[in-house]
């Protein structure tokens, strides 16, 4: 399965985000998923605190990215569905699957252009009540005083101009 951004998506004529079918049948599969997802999760998970949702608003979870198991424990700790912001990578065919079937916006992040669009599709999907997960590359250190990478603060944007939460995790 080909992983298109959203560049791409536009480029072709399929529009910003999946239409209104292909977001139910990924409601309808999300039980399965997170099923296939839980496969990958080789300890047992121990939440410290409960997830604070602030209902009528759309939700940007947001969590450091250490693994690969990083990916199927978020989505089986926020206990709704949302879309992953992907970064378009190699990935083995089990996983390109996974984020086919569970949804995602993928992006190319060397791409300026398709960075700005992906926004605009996050902000779109956050805007007909979906939820989205973002792994912001390069926040994580040993050091608790730097980061590794600089911060980008594009989903701070994203969440005002939607009145979306951002749920750290």
């Amino acid at each position: 399965m080909k992983q298109e951004t959203t560049k791409d998506r536009l480029y072709s004529g399929k529009g910003l985000i999946d239409s209104p079918l292909a977001i139910k049948m990924r409601d309808i599969s999300y039980p399965t998923l997170l099923a296939m997802a839980r496969t990958k999760i080789k300890y047992k998970l121990v939440y410290d605190n409960p997830l604070e949702k602030l209902e009528g608003h759309p939700r940007i979870f947001v969590s450091n990215h250490y693994s690969f198991r990083d990916t199927p424990i978020v989505c089986n700790s926020i206990g709704e569905k949302a879309y992953i912001l992907t970064g378009k990578q190699s990935l083995r065919p089990e996983d390109n699957l996974f984020f086919h079937l569970y949804g995602s916006i993928f992006v190319d992040r060397k791409d300026k252009e398709d960075m700005a669009l992906s926004k605009l599709a996050m902000e779109t999907y956050l805007k007909n009540g979906q939820s989205i997960i973002v792994f912001p590359e390069g926040t994580w250190n040993l050091d608790p005083a730097a980061l590794m990478l600089p911060m980008k603060w594009g989903i701070i944007d994203v969440a005002q101009n939607t009145d979306a939460q951002i749920i750290p995790m």
